[in-house]
């Protein structure tokens, strides 16, 4: 057989592949006719502004802060890949969605062998991401912004030479919280592990990822995307380039321009409910040893901060609008 035939032989088992993993996807119909993907807005054209894309299931009480809170901060436009989510999501996100400022997505688990998470961020770098300068790739947990001032926008000009900016986790745990408390999780958790972080508590030192669209060719994981130009790397915050296997390398994890608060707990009421409900993949079981000796590290040093007060103010305001005076304060 030619080296030619046997390349179209091996397309043709690559397409029926991927037409017996589309069939896998468990059917039904989402909850609210708001997550058609018939009616997509149009992404703003030339490239321009900053994007996130993020996967969810159930997080009906966490998306009114964290929505506004990045809207706030300039973010243009959020995706949202929802992994099946049966609470009241759809009515928490109808403000959002209607003013043109969310899409949802359906996105199910496709097949026990694909991470759900690592395909939902392809699938909105690949369809949208072209559209924008920037897109970051983060949790419902984790709140981004810009260490001076108040506009991620502003703050990103000064990596425009760069492909991307790797997010080390800044942990927080339940600051002595053991039901979910009456305020926004950035008024509410203040404890967190030392930044920068010590040796001892590499564990601690995972990212999320903020990329320039045109200059990445994907991603392999939900941590980790590729550049076209050097491949798997960390680029800190200072744009010093490190080979991704030293991602526990504490040397490359700065915050000095941009900052990830990752609530990794919240209240243990909250982390109880949090790890009843599994990982956002086909596995699904949360690996307790693991978590259990990043707790362990966590609990070695740990410090105030109170960084993200100086937006609450502000991010009240907003939600009171957005929802109405009342409906805000039942969010919060």
């Amino acid at each position: 057989m030619s080296r030619a035939s046997d390349l179209e032989l091996r397309l043709l088992l690559l397409r029926e592949r991927l037409r017996e993993m589309i069939g896998l996807v468990p059917k039904g119909q989402p909850k609210s006719g708001i997550y058609s993907l018939t009616e997509l807005p149009t992404p703003p054209q030339p490239a321009d502004g900053i994007a996130m894309a993020a996967i969810v299931k159930n997080e009906a009480l966490y998306l009114p802060e964290w929505l506004e809170f990045h809207l706030m901060l300039g973010v243009r436009h959020i995706y949202l890949y929802d992994n099946g989510s049966t609470d009241n999501s759809p009515e928490v996100l109808t403000p959002f969605i209607r003013a043109g400022l969310v899409t949802v997505l359906p996105w199910r688990n496709f097949s026990a062998g694909l991470n759900p998470q690592a395909l939902a961020y392809n699938h909105a770098l690949g369809n949208f991401g072209s559209a924008y300068q920037w897109m970051a790739f983060i949790d419902i947990d984790e709140f981004l912004y810009p260490v001076e001032g108040d506009s991620l926008v502003s703050t990103m000009q000064r990596f425009n030479h760069l492909p991307g900016i790797s997010l080390p986790w800044i942990c927080f745990g339940p600051g002595g919280h053991k039901t979910k408390p009456d305020g926004l999780v950035i008024e509410s958790y203040f404890e967190r592990a030392s930044f920068p972080y010590r040796t001892e508590q590499y564990r601690l030192l995972k990212y999320k990822a903020i990329v320039n669209p045109v200059a990445i060719s994907g991603g392999k994981w939900p941590h980790l995307f590729y550049t076209k130009e050097d491949g798997a790397i960390l680029i800190n915050d200072n744009g010093v380039k490190f080979p991704q296997r030293l991602h526990k390398d504490p040397a490359y994890a700065t915050g000095d321009y941009l900052r990830l608060h990752h609530y990794i707990t919240r209240s243990h009421e909250e982390m109880a409910k949090k790890l009843a409900k599994g990982r956002v993949d086909a596995r699904g079981a949360v690996d307790m040893g693991k978590l259990s000796k990043r707790f362990a590290q966590y609990e070695l040093h740990v410090e105030e901060d109170r960084r993200l007060m100086r937006f609450v103010p502000e991010l009240k305001r907003r939600l009171a609008e957005r929802y109405g005076a009342a409906a805000a304060n039942a969010a919060a």
